[in-house]
């Protein structure tokens, strides 16, 4: 069985406080887990993703513009392609993100780096 979860692209959508435990995620398209804000006014906040198993897809995981308070803890990544955990634009002064103890195995492409 196949379930997908989109979010329309609606202006000024605050997304916060969600835990993501014990799912498996995989074969998607693009990310398994995409966490993005910052389009129209978009935030990502407190969002914990722990004990999942993402993987077979092209990219892992994407933190991607105005979040913070990200946590992504003892999670396998296995099997993709690369961005097992990518994080970037930071805001700055605030917690950004967390990893604790996941595993990648098997990847392609390497892991991108955080940047600041």
């Amino acid at each position: 069985m196949r379930m997908e979860l989109t979010l329309p692209l609606i202006p000024a959508i605050k997304i916060e406080d969600i835990i993501i435990d014990h799912c498996s995620v995989s074969w998607a398209q693009d990310e398994n887990i995409s966490l993005v804000g910052g389009f129209s006014g978009s935030t990502v906040s407190n969002v914990t993703i722990q004990n999942c198993i993402i993987a077979e897809s092209g990219y892992g995981l994407l933190s991607y513009k105005n979040n913070k308070n990200i946590s992504i803890i003892n999670n396998l990544f296995a099997n993709n392609k690369e961005r097992n955990i990518r994080a970037n634009w930071p805001i700055s002064g605030t917690f950004q993100f967390e990893q604790i103890n996941n595993i990648i195995y098997g990847y392609r492409g390497g892991n991108n780096r955080v940047w600041e």
